[in-house]
């Protein structure tokens, strides 16, 4: 049952390629793991488009929307150009009661 929830889920992902080549950023291995209705977790890799480092420092933003479009869960992941090198793993999770089963729309894109 989780594993049809986890392909729903993935599939409802939306990225903004746009704002990932203005930032000079790039997101890889999206994977969700839906641990209950109740608790789910989107996990991503963060690659600069060139070279290891980031140009500036970057937070990355996952909203999700049920059907009418209204926004039920936001979260974000700050990531330091200072600290970072080569690639990291960031994590979003969210625990709302009935969750999986409300979600019409994930969106994931970074922003200064």
């Amino acid at each position: 049952m989780n594993d049809i929830l986890e392909k729903q889920v993935a599939q409802k992902i939306e990225r903004f390629e746009a704002f990932e080549e203005r930032l000079n950023v790039t997101f890889d291995n999206i994977s969700v793991r839906v641990k209950s209705d109740d608790y789910l977790v989107i996990y991503l890799e963060v690659h600069p488009r060139n070279g290891n480092k980031l140009k500036s420092s970057v937070s990355v933003e996952c909203v999700i929307y049920n059907a009418s479009g209204s926004i039920i869960e936001r979260e974000m992941n700050y990531l330091d150009s200072d600290s970072f090198f080569g690639f990291e793993v960031i994590e979003f999770s969210f625990s709302t009661e009935h969750l999986a089963s409300q979600i019409a729309k994930v969106r994931i894109y970074p922003k200064e």
